[in-house]
């Protein structure tokens, strides 16, 4: 069975920042301060990524670490041999997020201009025919069906991780990087 998928990646600075530090990523393309639409199909043994990083603000070097962890999930889903277990498949997943998350912060100490440096993760991926969805942080994956948007994914903020709605929604408790001692998916 072939699915047909339409999309729009637009990625911008907005109007704080004086650099984008988010990066987006489908099938082996990169984007960031560019727009693209199209579509394209999709077949049972194709595998296809579409992620975004979200550059942490406020630290040092967002768009070091978006683009780390971009092209890092890209090599990686890429290598995945055929025929894992679910089990398997999500323990070489989560494998992978620590080693990238620890690579970070290496790489903060290594280089002091970029101490610090985090990013979220939000995406999409297909493995052997199953659609797999992944969150590292409040970037947020929803679904579009029926006229109905749907949220997917679960911030990994303060506020939802103590349940209080009192707290404030924008601290984050899971990314990569930015000195995290763990990090989970």
């Amino acid at each position: 069975m072939e699915l047909k998928c339409r999309f729009s990646i637009i990625s911008d600075m907005g109007c704080v920042r004086t650099n984008n530090e988010d990066m987006a990523v489908l099938n082996g393309e990169f984007y960031r301060d560019n727009s693209e639409e199209g579509q394209f199909t999709m077949d049972e043994s194709g595998r296809m990524l579409l992620a975004i990083a979200d550059g942490m603000g406020g630290h040092n070097a967002g768009e070091v670490a978006s683009d780390y962890v971009l092209h890092e999930l890209d090599s990686f889903l890429l290598s995945l041999p055929e025929g894992m277990s679910e089990n398997d498949l999500r323990s070489a997943m989560n494998s992978w997020v620590q080693q990238s998350h620890a690579s970070l912060i290496q790489q903060g100490y290594d280089h002091p201009e970029q101490d610090g440096m985090g990013t979220t993760l939000v995406g999409l991926f297909t493995y052997e025919s199953c659609i797999w969805m992944m969150n590292v942080g409040d970037s947020r994956l929803y679904r579009w069906r029926g006229e109905i948007l749907r949220q997917l994914t679960t911030d990994h903020s303060l506020r939802n991780q103590q349940h209080d709605a009192t707290l404030p929604g924008n601290v984050i408790v899971n990314c990569f990087g930015a000195h995290g001692s763990s990090i989970y998916m």
